[in-house]
């Protein structure tokens, strides 16, 4: 299984007031046709990748650990 491509975007959202906002989205890309892309914003949450089912990207997979990696959005990138 190859790692996944990871791209960050920004993205256009609204706020309560329906003025736009301007933030950052993740997108990550897997190899393999099992898997579609997965999106989220870039909000300073730390996400898991791995098998376990309470991660926030699960990889079905024997070769991925159950908490396989941590995405964390740090300033700057």
């Amino acid at each position: 299984m190859s790692l996944p491509h990871v791209r960050k975007q920004h993205a256009t959202r609204h706020d309560a007031s329906g003025a736009g906002v301007i933030g950052r989205s993740i997108i990550l890309r897997f190899e393999g046709r099992w898997l579609k892309p997965v999106s989220f914003t870039a909000d300073g949450t730390v996400r898991v990748i791995g098998r376990d089912a309470a991660c926030e990207v699960v990889l079905p997979d024997l070769s991925v650990s159950r908490r396989h990696a941590e995405l964390r959005d740090r300033d700057g990138g």
